[in-house]
C-alpha cells in the first residue's frame, strides 16, 4: 500500500508539472499573439492630425490586450470552434481588437472584418460571436432592408445573450438591435422597449468589470445615452441603473461625469420642454435649472479629474446657454474645449448652433465666428470647414428653402475660402471632396463641379448625393452649363 501511494504522488506530481508547462506554453503563446497584433498597419489619414503619442500608444495597447482576452481567447476558450473555420474567425476578430484599440483607420479596418466573418460564415461557422460581427460588418451580397437588417440583429443579439462572451459585446449586440429597430417604419409594435431593457442589464454588467478600459466605458456609455428617451419611466428603469453603477465602480473617472453632464443637460432640456419661453411653466423652468445645475456640477468635477478631455468643455457651452449667462460665457468655454483639443470641431459646432439668430446671435455673427475658425493657425482638422458650416447652419435653420440661399453673392466666396484652406492642409482628405462638390453644385459653380468629380475616389458615396441617380443628374448638368 506504501509503495503504491508513493507511485500514485509521484505520478501526480509528474502530471502537475505537465500541466503547469502546458499552461506556462499557453500563457506563452496569448502573449506572442498580443504582441503581434501590437505591431499594427495603419492607412494613410485623409486628415493631417497627429498620431498616437508614445502614452496614447501604450494605452491603446491596454486596450487591444483587454479585447485580444475576451475576444480571441474568449473564441478559444468557449466558441464554437472547427478547423474549418478557425482562422477566418480568429483573424476577424483580431482585427476587430486592433480597430477597437487603435480606431478606425487601422489597415483593414472594417474591409477585412467583414471578409473573414464572411469567409467563416460561408465555411459553416456557427459561432455566435462571428455571427454577430457578420452582421454588423459582414458582406451582404444584397443591402437588406430595415426590418431585415432588424430581425438580423435580433437573431445576433438572441445567439450573443447565451453565450460566455463578456457582457460588453452582449451589450452591444443589444443597443445595435435597438438602433436596428428604431430604423422600422413604423417602429410600433417593435421590441425596442424590452430590447433597450436587455441592453441596460449588460451594460450594468460590464460596468461591474472594473477591469475594463476606461476607453470602453466611455464609449459604450455615449452609445447608450441617445436611446434613453428621457421620460421618467426611461430615467428610473435605463438611466439610473447605469449611473449607480458608474458612481460606484468609475467614480475616479472624468468619463462617469461627462456621461452624467451629458443625460442631464438632456433631461433638463425634456423638463424645460420645446415650447416657446413665454409658454413653459414655473414647473418646467425649476426642472430645467435644477437639471442644468447637475450638470454643470459633474462636467465641473470631471474637469478637475481630467483637465485634457475637450469634451466636457464642450458640454459646458450647452449647459451656460440654457442657465442664459450670455455668449462671453458660451466663448470662454469653446475656447478652453480647443486648448484641450485643438482639432475639436464639436465645439466650434456646438457654439455656432448658439449662434443663429434665435438664439444669441446672427447671421453676421455666425460667419464671423467661422472666419474666426477657418484663418486660425492653432487648430486644425475639420475646424477651418466652420465658415462653410456657418452657411450650412444658418440655411438649415433659417435659409430659404427653395435653394434660393446658395445663389447669394457673398455666399460662395465663404465656401471656397474655407474648402480651400482645409485642403491645403489636407491634401489626402478625399472624402471631404464629396461635400465640396455638393456645395459647388449648390451654388452652380459648375467648373469647380467638374474640378471635384474626379478628385472623389473610386468609391463615390451616391448616398451623400441623394443616390446615384441623382448624382448622374448632377454631373449632365454640370457638363451642360460647361458647354454653353
Amino acid at each position: 500500500m506504501v509503495i503504491r501511494m508513493t507511485r500514485l504522488k509521484k505520478l501526480s506530481i509528474r502530471a502537475a508539472a505537465v500541466l503547469g508547462l502546458c499552461l506556462l506554453g499557453l500563457t506563452a503563446c496569448r502573449k506572442a499573439s498580443h504582441e503581434a497584433a501590437k505591431k499594427v498597419k495603419f492607412e494613410e489619414t485623409q486628415l493631417n492630425v497627429p498620431g498616437l503619442s508614445t502614452g496614447q500608444k501604450s494605452a491603446a495597447d491596454k486596450v487591444l490586450d483587454w479585447h485580444m482576452e475576451n475576444l480571441v481567447e474568449g473564441y478559444n476558450k468557449f466558441g464554437s470552434r472547427n478547423p474549418k473555420w478557425d482562422s477566418w474567425a480568429q483573424d476577424a476578430l483580431k482585427i476587430w481588437a486592433q480597430g477597437r484599440a487603435y480606431g478606425a483607420n487601422v489597415k483593414g479596418f472594417p474591409s477585412l472584418v467583414g471578409l473573414y466573418s464572411s469567409k467563416a460564415v460561408e465555411a459553416g461557422c456557427d459561432d455566435a460571436m462571428i455571427r454577430y460581427v457578420y452582421v454588423r460588418f459582414g458582406n451582404k451580397p444584397v443591402t437588406p432592408s430595415a426590418q431585415e437588417a432588424a430581425q438580423a440583429y435580433q437573431d445576433a443579439k438572441a445567439g450573443l445573450a447565451r453565450t460566455k462572451y463578456h457582457a460588453l459585446y452582449k451589450y452591444y449586440g443589444a443597443i445595435r438591435t435597438v438602433s436596428a429597430l428604431e430604423q422600422v417604419k413604423p417602429w410600433q409594435g417593435m421590441p425596442i422597449y424590452s430590447t433597450m431593457d436587455e441592453a441596460t442589464r449588460f451594460l450594468a454588467e460590464a460596468l461591474e468589470d472594473r477591469g475594463m478600459p476606461a476607453k470602453e466605458a466611455s464609449e459604450a456609455c455615449l452609445e447608450y445615452l441617445p436611446h434613453v428617451k428621457q421620460d421618467v419611466n426611461e430615467v428610473r428603469e435605463f438611466y439610473e441603473r447605469i449611473e449607480t453603477v458608474l458612481m460606484k465602480k468609475w467614480d475616479k473617472e472624468a468619463m462617469t461625469y461627462l456621461v452624467r453632464g451629458i443625460f442631464y443637460t438632456d433631461y433638463a432640456w425634456k423638463g424645460r420642454s420645446s415650447a416657446y419661453a413665454d409658454k413653459v411653466t414655473p414647473e418646467q423652468w425649476k426642472l430645467f435649472g435644477e437639471r442644468l445645475a447637475i450638470a454643470e456640477e459633474a462636467l465641473r468635477k470631471g474637469m478637475e479629474l481630467n483637465p485634457k478631455d475637450g469634451r466636457l468643455a464642450t458640454q459646458m457651452i450647452r449647459v451656460v446657454s440654457g442657465q442664459n449667462k450670455g455668449l462671453e460665457e458660451m466663448k470662454k468655454w469653446f475656447e478652453s474645449a480647443m486648448v484641450a483639443d485643438p482639432n475639436n470641431y464639436d465645439a466650434g459646432d456646438t457654439l455656432m448652433y448658439f449662434l443663429l439668430p434665435r438664439w444669441y446671435g446672427s447671421r453676421e455673427d455666425m460667419i464671423a465666428f467661422g472666419r474666426y475658425c477657418e484663418q486660425s493657425d492653432k487648430w486644425g482638422g475639420t475646424v477651418p470647414l466652420m465658415l462653410a458650416e456657418a452657411h450650412y447652419t444658418y440655411n438649415k435653420f433659417d435659409g430659404a428653402r427653395d435653394g434660393s440661399y446658395w445663389k447669394q453673392p457673398d455666399v460662395w466666396p465663404d465656401i471656397k475660402e474655407s474648402y480651400d484652406k482645409f485642403f491645403s492642409k489636407n491634401p489626402n482628405a478625399t472624402g471631404w471632396r464629396h461635400n465640396y462638390a455638393r456645395y459647388a453644385y449648390w451654388c452652380e459653380q459648375w467648373d469647380v463641379l467638374l474640378e471635384q468629380i474626379p478628385l472623389l475616389g473610386d468609391e463615390i458615396n451616391y448616398d451623400f448625393f441623394g443616390g446615384q441617380e441623382a448624382y448622374d443628374k448632377m454631373v449632365k448638368q454640370a457638363e451642360e452649363h460647361r458647354k454653353k
